[in-house]
């Protein structure tokens, strides 16, 4: 099993997108936008390779949770900036930005927003003591397909990174949603075992085991846990800077990995008076060793 870590330190746009069905446009700057909060007029756009249309949210500092939506072509002039992240569907995408605490959803078409999860515009009523709205400055939120019912996310739970906190520690969330009653309750939550609070970045990625793989943002590590939250791996992969802000790995993912050398493998034969032992290199191919007779 291989692990892709992607880290970010620069300023700037960077876009991360798919094609065809549309799972994910990504559009973030490398800084910490929540030490500063929001800009007093800042755009939030993407684009849809698929679609002529492109999504503006603006921010207005005096007023809280109020952005506007409008829909443009993709040649209008647009100031960049940053976003949370984005879903595409056929019909619909889901917005997701961190400033305001919560989750919309809007429709591709007319631009009207469907729903909102969490903040002061819930539209939703939690079933779990409030324990599945409360999420906040939150990353990489999905729904799943086909029924859009199952809502993954990585809930940094503020703005600041810390080691070893107890209360408001950042973690993975699994939301259940129930659109004919507007209910939504909380299936599962995932914790590092250390109590890591991320103040920016991180992800959520279920896997086809059952297991759940996130990457801690802000803080350079990545766990996996079973689904009643039993961590079973657990990887520091640079020394904890949180003051820093960095090392830092915006997504982290496990994926089946398969590395094909363009050179080839070494091989040599040490004898003694008893044995003759053959070393071969594997010249970081992934695959199991072979070796064959010749000449």
């Amino acid at each position: 099993m291989q692990w892709l870590v992607f880290a970010t330190a620069i300023a700037g746009d960077m876009i991360q997108q798919s094609l065809a069905d549309a799972n994910l446009v990504f559009d973030s700057d490398g800084y910490n936008r929540g030490r500063y909060g929001p800009d007093p007029y800042r755009y939030y756009y993407s684009t849809d390779v698929a679609s002529p249309l492109l999504l503006v949210n603006q921010w207005d500092r005096t007023k809280t949770d109020n952005a506007s939506y409008i829909f443009l072509t993709l040649d209008s002039p647009v100031q960049g900036s940053s976003a949370g992240s984005v879903i595409y569907r056929a019909d619909d995408l889901s917005l997701v930005y961190s400033e305001s605490r919560c989750i919309i959803l809007v429709s591709g078409e007319t631009g009207e927003i469907n729903w909102t999860l969490g903040g002061k515009n819930n539209d939703f009523v939690d079933l779990s003591a409030g324990n599945a709205t409360d999420f906040a400055w939150q990353r990489h939120a999905r729904l799943s397909k086909p029924t859009q019912t199952q809502l993954t996310l990585f809930d940094n739970h503020g703005n600041s990174s810390r080691i070893g906190c107890t209360a408001k520690c950042s973690r993975g969330k699994h939301l259940e949603i129930d659109y004919e009653s507007r209910t939504v309750r909380l299936i599962s939550e995932f914790y590092h075992p250390e109590g890591l609070a991320g103040g920016f970045e991180g992800s959520y990625q279920p896997l086809r085991s059952g297991n759940v793989f996130l990457g801690w943002g802000a803080n350079p590590t990545f766990t996996e846990h079973t689904s009643s939250g039993e961590c079973v791996l657990d990887v520091q992969f640079d020394a904890w800077r949180p003051d820093k802000g960095y090392p830092i790995n915006y997504r982290a993912f496990e994926v089946d990995w398969k590395a094909y050398p363009t050179w080839n493998p070494q091989i040599a034969a040490l004898e003694d008076w008893k044995n003759t032992t053959v070393s071969r290199s594997m010249s970081a191919e992934t695959g199991p060793p072979r070796l064959q007779n010749g000449n």
